[in-house]
């Protein structure tokens, strides 16, 4: 079989080690500036993050064979992206809602769901990362699908947000680096999602059906 690119473990500094497999556990990025200036919606929502998307990880084969025995050399990197996500999309509507409620599960009971004007849930839908040379250094992208249900169950809107980001480096496997384009990704899918939220029809048609204004729509265009 003929080897197409070999990592060896030492490469995995800080990063949590297991063999040669190693894993990255992405910290939560700073906010970007255009999150800052929105004015808050005056609703509480509730906010359900499913099983699946608080435990996401991203897996691939660091030592490349065709086919990739991952299994048998343990050369893996896992990208541990539900928790961070969690905090990411629960900051971004904390920044579109005034107040946010967690729910343990889509369809509350009625006494909860009194409090709520609805319910948002979301789903990753892809994410990875790829090293483009020494003059572009590494890439990474992520992608979430957030959908914002009425309380009696029925899907309000669906949207996605989208985020690329790049670090500096060289070749080989540098897990600081990826986490940083990753950040940079995190930190541009959740301005995304918030300039998406003011461009939906539904949530328009939401809003005035509420008689509140489109607050922070201007802003959020900058």
């Amino acid at each position: 079989m003929k080897r197409l690119a070999t990592v060896p473990c030492f490469l995995a500094l800080a990063i949590v080690i297991a063999g040669c497999a190693a894993s990255i556990d992405p910290r939560l990025p700073p906010r970007d500036e255009r999150t800052k200036a929105i004015d808050k919606l005056p609703l509480t929502v509730g906010a359900f993050y499913g099983e699946d998307f608080r435990a996401y990880a991203f897996t691939t084969c660091v030592v490349e064979f065709n086919p990739p025995p991952c299994a048998y050399y343990d050369h893996s990197l896992t990208v541990n992206l539900g928790k961070t996500s969690v905090a990411l999309l629960d900051r971004t509507m904390r920044s579109l809602f005034a107040h946010i409620e967690r729910l343990d599960r889509r369809h509350p009971p009625p006494k909860k769901l009194r409090s709520l004007a609805a319910v948002f849930t979301p789903k990753i839908i892809g994410y990875g990362y790829s090293y483009g040379g020494p003059s572009s250094g590494w890439h990474a992208w992520v992608a979430y699908q957030l959908t914002l249900y009425t309380t009696n169950g029925k899907e309000l809107a669906q949207w996605t947000a989208y985020g690329a980001g790049k670090s500096e480096g060289g070749p080989g496997l540098h897990l600081n680096k990826i986490e940083d384009a990753t950040l940079v990704a995190l930190r541009a899918a959740e301005a995304h999602a918030l300039a998406q939220f003011h461009e939906r029809k539904e949530i328009k048609s939401w809003l005035a059906a509420l008689c509140i204004p489109e607050t922070g729509t201007g802003r959020n265009r900058k």
